[in-house]
């Protein structure tokens, strides 16, 4: 167990390497008594969190390349340390080529995402890895205009994911799998579970942020989204279910046995969208 104190401020970013361990290395607030187990945090918890802070020049607070592993992150705040443009504020993989190499075991609960109050974040989570749990944690204000912004967004080595107990933003999309092409069928983001979320877009962003949907699947396999709340998205589908080999790198995206079910759906502009194959590049057929 790696203690940051509560209240106090980290800077840098924090890579995550490639060790020999076998159990997890737990970096948690030293106030995390006080954030109970099992229960979704928000922002008037900070007090009991530590900050981390990213890197300069839009690096991440939180990178895990070249198969780090066994990392739980416990009652903690991430955010950019400047107004640069930051492509992620945690980045989970990066440009793997094999599966075996992607990032794994790792974990996220009870923490705090949150962008630059004055500078642009594409996304609040870059989930490229395996066996990873996102839990009990809120993400907010992923969301500018002319931005394709994502609270959270997978599309290479996303394997055995489980996103649970959640509120997240997201102006674009509050959580997208696809989007940008894997190097191969291997890497396609599969067997994720996203259960008892809320996604939700905040009323104050409406006619001032890019929006287009809350949950988007554009390659993906074997996907479970039950029991979530969608609200306020006022233009476009609440869903899409839409096959995309996005840069026409990768003919073999597919779309293949997604449940739905038990979610509730309040303020869309539109329903469900499936498109059950890619209308501009060679794709698989959903």
């Amino acid at each position: 167990i790696v203690e940051l104190q509560a209240g106090a401020v980290y800077s840098g970013q924090i890579n995550l390497p490639n060790k020999p361990l076998t159990d997890y290395v737990t970096i948690q607030s030293s106030a995390v008594a006080d954030l109970p187990a099992d229960k979704r945090v928000s922002p008037s918890q900070r007090s009991s969190m530590a900050t981390i802070l990213s890197g300069m020049l839009g690096r991440a607070a939180i990178a895990a390349t070249n198969g780090a592993h066994h990392y739980r992150f416990v009652g903690i705040e991430f955010a950019p340390s400047s107004s640069s443009y930051n492509y992620g504020i945690i980045q989970l993989g990066k440009g793997e080529t094999r599966a075996d190499k992607v990032p794994h075991d790792i974990e996220i609960d009870r923490s705090y995402i949150r962008p630059h109050p004055s500078g642009k974040t594409r996304r609040g989570i870059a989930l490229n890895s395996a066996n990873t749990t996102i839990k009990n944690s809120y993400i907010e204000g992923i969301a500018y205009p002319s931005e394709e912004t994502q609270g959270i967004c997978g599309w290479s080595g996303s394997k055995n994911i489980k996103i649970l107990n959640n509120y997240i933003e997201g102006g674009a999309e509050n959580i997208m799998f696809g989007g940008a092409d894997p190097a191969s069928a291997d890497l396609i983001p599969s067997d994720i579970e996203i259960r008892g979320n809320h996604l939700n877009k905040p009323l104050a962003w409406k006619k001032k942020v890019t929006t287009k949907t809350l949950f988007e699947l554009k390659n993906a396999k074997r996907v479970v989204f039950a029991g979530n709340l969608l609200t306020n998205n006022w233009e476009g589908s609440a869903l899409r279910v839409t096959v995309r080999n996005q840069d026409d790198g990768a003919p073999f995206s597919t779309i293949e046995d997604v449940n739905i079910r038990d979610n509730v759906i309040r303020g869309s502009g539109e329903g469900i969208n499936i498109l059950g194959k890619d209308d501009t590049y060679a794709s698989q057929t959903l």
